[in-house]
């Protein structure tokens, strides 16, 4: 008796409860934007962030609370922050106003607050453009990641997109051009030829990038798959890692493609052995040569590499 008392008894708080939160979720929705702006600048801290949460739900119907917003963006508390960024980009064009302040938050020293911004700056779309145009020469290196990042969530404005970070891959900063050229993976197709060029950047770190921002390219050209063969044996263990998972991923006829992840399943650097034996699963690649050259690598003197050999030879099951 007292367990179908405790059920029932239950079943009644829970069904009030779902009532209360229904009955709450309605009352929000009848809050128009301009009395959440009101409250923003009004309330109580925790007042305010619950308005800045609703506008954030908003969309474009946010828009009459872009004012309160545009402050929510350089408010102290961190979350008011963050969801007046939110609430901004999902204004989209209309928030054009938001871009200078947007802009100045992409110096950051905060990794979270640079990325929103540039997201945010990339969700407003080809009308920031101009503005990012007169930033791109700024002196804060932050600042010119950030605008790379923001160009880079701008896919359909390749046109107007690509020769920016096409100028932003030569920056004298090595993590402006790593940016860039992470940026340009997003652009696809329109990018492959700019990204292949990438391959023999300067810096390491951006002939990584473009190595593994290729692998999101439809179709990769034939001197382009040249080039990752020869990177593949590059000093750079990332760069070797990234430009085998590229080549796993494209068009690669698939005997060479064994071939040199056989050769890499001995390689010194765990990254690299790894995306061998990712690459050798995804494909499914297994055979007689791979069973051999794991079985050989069970030998090594390096306990990592036996490890490794032991791992893939369990992963592949039966079929190595």
């Amino acid at each position: 008796m007292r367990l179908f008392i405790s059920a029932g008894l239950w079943l009644f708080l829970s069904g009030w409860s779902c009532l209360t939160v229904i009955a709450v979720a309605d009352q929000t929705e009848s809050v128009s934007a301009e009395q959440l702006a009101a409250q923003m600048e009004s309330g109580e801290l925790q007042q305010r962030r619950d308005a800045v949460y609703a506008l954030s739900a908003m969309g474009t119907d946010a828009l009459p609370a872009l004012p309160a917003l545009l402050k929510g963006l350089e408010h102290s508390d961190e979350q008011i922050r963050a969801q007046s960024v939110t609430a901004v980009a999902r204004i989209g064009e209309a928030a054009i106003q938001a871009v200078p302040l947007l802009v100045r938050q992409l110096g950051s020293r905060d990794d979270q607050t640079r990325y929103r911004a540039a997201w945010a700056i990339g969700q407003i779309g080809p009308a920031a453009l101009p503005i990012l145009k007169e930033e791109i020469s700024n002196d804060n290196a932050p600042t010119r990641v950030g605008i790379a990042g923001a160009l880079g969530w701008m896919p359909s404005e390749s046109e107007t997109c690509l020769p920016l970070l096409t100028r932003l891959l030569e920056d004298h900063d090595e993590s402006v051009a790593e940016a860039s050229a992470r940026a340009l993976a997003k652009h696809g197709n329109a990018a492959e030829s700019i990204l292949e060029q990438a391959l023999a950047h300067r810096f390491v770190r951006v002939q990584t990038a473009a190595a593994a921002g290729l692998a999101d390219a439809e179709r990769i050209s034939a001197s382009a798959r040249k080039k990752l063969v020869g990177l593949v044996s590059a000093d750079s263990g990332d760069l070797r890692a990234a430009a085998l998972t590229t080549l796993t991923a494209s068009d690669f006829d698939r005997e060479q493609l064994l071939s040199l992840i056989i050769d890499r399943l001995s390689d010194d650097d765990t990254r690299v052995r790894s995306a061998a034996i990712l690459a050798l699963k995804k494909q499914k690649l297994h055979n007689d040569k791979v069973a051999a050259a794991l079985s050989g690598q069970l030998l090594a003197a390096d306990s990592a590499k036996r490890s490794a050999a032991a791992f893939a030879l369990g992963s592949l099951g039966p079929a190595a």
